[in-house]
């Protein structure tokens, strides 16, 4: 892999596992803010409209972190801020 060759070592969040890399997750449960900062260096939190994130999505397809609004779906802006702790010189997505 050419980005870990030229980044050093990496840190991989995996949203099929809960921080600790074993515990499966379940879907549309909340994801705490630090779950990945142990293992990953990675803190998220909702921005914009959004007011949590949780979990979604399940086995056979793969999950993901999504972010919610309180009155159902969000129908303004939101997202989900990544912060690496500390900052980090590089970042890639799979």
């Amino acid at each position: 892999m050419t980005f870990a060759a030229e980044t050093g070592p990496l840190a991989v969040v995996d949203f099929e596992h809960r921080g600790d890399g074993v515990t499966p997750v379940t879907a549309a449960t909340p994801l705490p803010r630090d779950e990945y900062l142990a293992c990953c260096g990675v803190q998220l939190d909702p921005i914009g409209a959004a007011t949590s994130i949780i979990w979604a999505g399940n086995a056979v397809g793969g999950f993901e972190a999504r972010a919610t609004c309180a009155a159902g779906p969000c129908t303004n802006s939101a997202g989900i801020r990544v912060t690496f702790v500390p900052p980090v010189a590089a970042a890639g997505a799979d």
